[in-house]
């Protein structure tokens, strides 16, 4: 896989990234001194360089699902060299903040090891990239944890739109001072500011793609059958007036569809919304809803009222109006 923006590439891990990797833990380590730096003042295991090479080949060899989501890229340079430059990745933290196997926040983090490549916007348009990618991908929520003393990606992290949402004091000695550990939070109002400045799309723009990304999701069978993934979509207190006359008002804890049909598929068309407020916006589409399996096709006009809250959008209202005469027969061509 490979997302690209004008400035860098993300890619999956490639062999010849090895050699890269071996350099940079060897002979090249400034990065070293501000990506954890107390794990190697503790000193920790050296680096094995030949059991690295082996293991990486080895992962390589192992034939992965191409669908999967990716939780790590390689960052190159978007020009004819192609240059390899560094890696962004996440991992998961608990409701303390703590690093956890288990299933929890999603934590980014972006390293350049390369020196010529630095204070040239990569790790910028990385982030960006990567978040991005997240996003539509159903993170909404998204972290970052980084140490008080270093200033450069501390910089980065404001200029994105995280705000800092832990501290615990004095808890890193790092050449021989004391420093904070700091845990952000993406501010996704602030985000989208920032992607206005950067992209230089209007913020209507970047809203209408979100909210586009988010109607679609919630059709997904495997998110209606999901409580959770339900609330992080739907206000509390959520009403629909149903396509079929019926209004549902949801409860926290409800999913939409126990049985949700496979075979059905959904398209949006002429998606256009317009911005009440500041954290209010109304969505407007024709939907078509076909089934697959015994081809026909159902009608509607839709819209649909999204709020900013929580840190996120939520629907706080959607109505559905049957279109034309329907369901009509599927005709091959």
């Amino acid at each position: 896989m490979e997302l690209r923006s004008d400035k860098v590439i993300l890619r999956d891990f490639e062999e010849s990234d090895i050699n890269d990797m071996i350099r940079w833990e060897t002979l090249e380590t400034e990065w070293q001194l501000w990506d954890a730096p107390w794990e190697n003042e503790a000193g920790n295991d050296a680096f094995d360089a030949e059991k690295y090479h082996k293991d990486k080949l080895n992962q390589l060899e192992q034939k992965e699902n191409e669908n999967r989501i990716r939780r790590s890229f390689q960052i190159c340079i978007n020009d004819e060299s192609r240059k390899h430059i560094g890696w962004c990745n996440s991992y998961n933290i608990d409701g303390h903040f703590e690093y956890t196997r288990e299933r929890g926040f999603c934590t980014i983090g972006v390293d350049i090891p390369d020196l010529s490549a630095r204070y040239r916007g990569y790790a910028t348009a990385a982030w960006k990239l990567f978040i991005d990618y997240l996003s539509s991908n159903g993170f909404e929520d998204i972290y970052t944890q980084t140490w008080s003393g270093n200033e450069r990606v501390l910089g980065l992290i404001s200029k994105i739109g995280f705000e800092e949402c832990q501290r615990k004091t004095g808890i890193r000695t790092v050449r021989g001072k004391s420093y904070d550990g700091l845990t952000f939070k993406l501010n996704r109002k602030k985000y989208e500011e920032f992607c206005v400045k950067c992209d230089n799309p209007s913020r209507k723009e970047i809203l209408s793609k979100k909210i586009y990304e988010l109607e679609m999701r919630l059709l997904q069978p495997e998110i209606r059958q999901c409580a959770e993934e339900i609330s992080h979509l739907l206000s509390e207190d959520f009403i629909e007036f149903c396509s079929s006359g019926n209004i549902w008002k949801y409860h926290k804890g409800d999913i939409i569809d126990t049985n949700p049909v496979t075979s059905v598929k959904y398209d949006l068309r002429d998606f256009s919304i317009e911005i009440l407020s500041d954290t209010v916006l109304l969505a407007r589409y024709f939907s078509v809803k076909t089934d697959e399996k015994n081809g026909t096709a159902t009608l509607a006009n839709r819209s649909s009222i999204w709020k900013f809250t929580d840190n996120r959008w939520k629907m706080f209202f959607h109505q559905g109006t049957p279109a034309l005469k329907q369901p009509f027969k599927i005709m091959n061509t």
